[in-house]
């Protein structure tokens, strides 16, 4: 049975264009979407809102993406939680609660796809 309310998917990344550029993909597909640059907004909104996803970037300044996972994954035991990175690999994320990890530059279809069918969760 489909979700009556759609997923709501929080997108972090110091990078505007890239977190528009996801946004508008999130959209089109039906997501509700919120964004925000740094770990620390990330944190405030996982405090006050509801999310089903969380896409975060590798490398941020102040607090990097698999450091912010931990700290989420202790606010929202239920997020689910994918990277976005230039830098990053598997490795880098072996232990955090983030179950995949997309290359930069970012193919929007892949994502989208990978959180569409992650929906019913």
């Amino acid at each position: 049975m489909p979700n009556a309310h759609p997923s709501r998917v929080l997108i972090v990344d110091d990078d505007s264009a890239c977190r528009l550029i996801l946004a508008l993909a999130l959209r089109k597909a039906g997501l509700e979407v919120d964004s925000v640059a740094t770990g620390s907004e990330a944190l405030e909104k996982l405090r006050s809102d509801d999310y089903q996803w969380m896409i975060t970037d590798g490398r941020m300044a102040g607090m990097d993406g698999v450091e912010l996972s931990k700290r989420a994954r202790q606010l929202r035991p239920c997020l689910q939680m994918v990277m976005i990175s230039a830098v990053y690999t598997n490795d880098d994320i072996t232990g955090s609660p983030i179950e995949k990890i997309f290359p930069k530059p970012i193919e929007t279809d892949e994502l989208v796809d990978y959180i569409a069918s992650g929906r019913l969760h």
